[in-house]
C-alpha cells in the first residue's frame, strides 16, 4: 500500500507539467518495476500492470487540469470496465514505459487503450472505461470543455465496440441480481 502511494507522489512531482495539445496524442509515462511489484515467480504480478495503467491516467489528468477541476468540484474518477490482455512478463527493475490514447467517449464513459511496452515489446494492451461521478454521471464532453483541450470525438474500433457489447451484458445481469 504505501508503494501505491509513493509511486503516485512520484508520478505527481515528476510530471511532465508541460500543456496538453490535444487529447487525440498518444500519452507516454516511463516507470521502472519495483520488487514490491514482484510476485513469488519474481515477475511483476498481473494486478500491478492495472496500476501501471492508472499512473499513467493520473499523469494525464494532472498535465490536463482534470485533476485539480475533479477535486474541487468533487467529481470522481472511475474505471467501470476494464480488459487487459498480457503478452510477456515484466521483471524487477525493468523500464517500461505506458502507451494511453482516449479512443472516443459516449454519453458516459471515456474509452481508453493503453499498452505496455519495452524494448522487449508489447507486455499487455487493454481497454479501460471510465466514468466521472458526482450525484450521477458527468458528461465527458463537459470535462472536455473544463480543461480547454481539444479532443475530436471518432467512432470507437470494431473490437471496441464488441467489447462494449458484452460489458453491457454483464451490466444488465448485475443489474437483475439481488444482493
Amino acid at each position: 500500500m504505501i508503494s501505491y502511494f509513493l509511486r503516485h507522489l512520484l508520478v505527481a512531482f515528476r510530471s511532465d507539467r508541460s500543456k496538453i495539445e490535444s487529447f487525440n496524442q498518444e500519452f507516454e509515462l516511463s516507470l521502472h518495476s519495483w520488487p514490491t511489484d514482484c510476485d513469488s515467480n519474481i515477475h511483476v504480478n498481473t494486478a500491478r500492470y492495472f496500476v501501471y495503467m492508472e499512473l499513467a491516467r493520473f499523469d494525464i489528468s494532472l498535465r490536463s487540469g482534470l485533476f485539480s477541476y475533479c477535486r474541487r468540484k468533487k467529481i470522481a474518477p472511475l474505471v467501470l470496465g476494464a480488459k487487459v490482455t498480457y503478452r510477456r512478463e515484466i521483471k524487477p527493475f525493468q523500464k517500461v514505459t505506458i502507451k494511453s490514447k482516449i479512443l472516443g467517449h459516449d454519453h458516459r464513459f471515456i474509452y481508453f487503450e493503453q499498452r505496455i511496452v519495452s524494448n522487449k515489446g508489447i507486455h499487455a494492451k487493454g481497454y479501460l472505461r471510465v466514468a466521472f461521478y458526482k450525484n450521477g454521471f458527468v458528461d465527458p464532453k463537459v470535462l472536455n470543455d473544463v480543461c480547454q483541450v481539444p479532443y475530436d470525438n471518432h467512432p470507437l474500433p470494431a473490437d471496441v465496440k464488441l467489447w462494449i457489447e458484452s460489458e453491457d451484458l454483464i451490466l444488465a445481469e448485475l443489474n437483475q441480481v439481488k444482493d
